[in-house]
């Protein structure tokens, strides 16, 4: 059950990236995996994706938005609901899946727009350099500091 778990999150990881190669040269899936398999075994840009933790910063978002909306929902319910009664912990719980769902909502373009400058600087690098010196230095410091 774990293997398998984790063989699908592998797979929606890749996805993801494809769907940047989709986005950006507007191919087919199948091709889109094709080329982000060579752009990273060509540019190694695996080395900066593992070292990100863009993923972990996007879920840690995705909590915090959920657990202000569970408190604003649950003063909510407080504030306006009859006295004795339970209605601050349902207002508190849709508060929370409301909450997570706008964070993420919020928080995925970030992800996106994340991966498509890692794909596009592992294509070619001059523009980066060209645009944010500082961060083109970044990248190949870390590309650097693992081989």
């Amino acid at each position: 059950e774990c293997l398998i778990g984790c063989i699908g999150d592998l797979l929606e990881y890749v996805t993801e990236w494809a769907m940047v190669q989709v986005a950006i040269r507007g191919v087919g899936l199948l091709d889109a995996g094709r080329i982000l398999g060579s752009l990273v075994l060509c540019s190694n840009s695996g080395l900066i994706l593992a070292d990100l933790l863009l993923g972990s910063v996007t879920s840690c978002g995705t909590l915090f938005c959920g657990f202000i909306g569970a408190i604003a929902g649950g003063l909510a319910g407080l504030a306006f609901g009859p006295s004795g009664a339970y209605l601050w912990a349902a207002s508190g719980t849709i508060g929370f899946i409301l909450g997570s769902i706008i964070g993420r909502a919020a928080l995925d373009p970030i992800q996106t727009g994340t991966k498509t400058i890692i794909s596009l600087w592992a294509e070619d690098p001059n523009p980066l350099m060209e645009f944010d010196h500082d961060m083109h230095n970044e990248f190949e410091s870390k590309i650097q500091s693992k081989m």
